[in-house]
């Protein structure tokens, strides 16, 4: 079975024009000229210092625009500090209401992902994108076993079981799915000005090109990564128990992770790496670390 769900936290703007390519490639952390009409990006855009400011997923609309997925309560804001980088080049910059996120998944089953990419005529090629009349759909570019994602009319979502024979549910799902594998998304799940993204896995979830060059928080992340300065990571807990995202994970004693998110019986939380074999305890309650086959971690 496939679920689907609409995902009302992300949306979209348009980015036209002749400059598009070398105005947003040196701002974002991955390597915009591989956008094509079959590949999509994840990429992120930082603060000067480094530090968590948006997650996008880019993709090809034509030869002039592309659609860059953020969050939906940010747009407005996203349009307004790419503006602030501008200057004289020939991009516009358009929020696209008309539009709607999608995604497409089938939960706990191990190569469940390839149910998907059927269903969709797609390769498992993370960011693989295939155009229709109805939509644009591609598989996730951070993660192929979180499914894929649909750039769909909201006037035609209602079709999509009869498309796809999809099951359509609540996003809370999704979310559930997404917190299995360790991917956090949108500012909800990320702390703006403060999240560092190498402490995220953002390397190994295909946000961040190493040699495509300058990009705004591109020297302090960078020293991160070869100075081996990532300590902490962000991991995926299960819950003995009802847990508030306000308390820390503690080892005995000792602090040693904050929660990014709580899913039912799952959450996210940054650990210290040394605290990983040792019991974890919130509030008196029992969590453990399951670290997907994804996550690497430095020597």
């Amino acid at each position: 079975m496939i679920y689907a769900s609409i995902l009302s936290n992300r949306g979209y703007i348009i980015v036209s024009g002749a400059d598009r390519e070398p105005f947003l490639q040196g701002l974002l952390t991955n390597d915009v000229f591989n956008i094509a009409e079959d590949q999509s990006i994840y990429a992120l855009l930082l603060t000067p210092q480094g530090k968590y400011c948006y997650d996008l997923i880019i993709s090809q609309i034509n030869n002039e625009s592309w659609a860059v997925e953020g969050d939906a309560d940010r747009l407005r804001e996203l349009v307004n500090r790419l503006n602030l980088y501008k200057l004289r080049s020939q991009v516009t910059l358009d929020l696209d209401l008309e539009h709607c996120v999608v995604a497409l998944w089938t939960p706990h089953s191990a190569g469940s992902d390839n149910l998907v990419a059927e269903a969709l005529d797609l390769n498992l090629r993370p960011g693989a994108t295939k155009n229709s009349p109805l939509w644009t759909a591609m598989m996730d570019p951070r993660l192929a076993n979180l499914g894929a994602r649909l750039r769909i009319k909201r006037s035609q979502v209602n079709h999509l079981s009869d498309c796809l024979g999809v099951t359509l549910v609540d996003e809370a799902e999704y979310q559930y799915h997404r917190v299995i594998h360790g991917v956090p998304e949108s500012a909800a799940e990320w702390i703006v000005d403060k999240s560092i993204p190498l402490e995220c896995g953002m390397d190994e979830l295909n946000a961040i090109d190493w040699d495509k060059g300058c990009y705004v928080g591109q020297e302090l992340t960078a020293r991160t990564r070869y100075r081996g300065l990532v300590r902490k990571r962000l991991i995926p807990l299960t819950t003995m128990g009802a847990m508030n995202r306000e308390e820390p994970i503690m080892a005995g004693d000792a602090e040693v992770g904050r929660w990014y998110v709580i899913s039912r019986d799952r959450g996210l939380g940054l650990v210290r790496l040394e605290a990983l074999n040792i019991p974890l305890t919130c509030g008196g309650v029992e969590v453990l670390p399951t670290v997907p086959h994804w996550m690497k971690f430095a020597e």
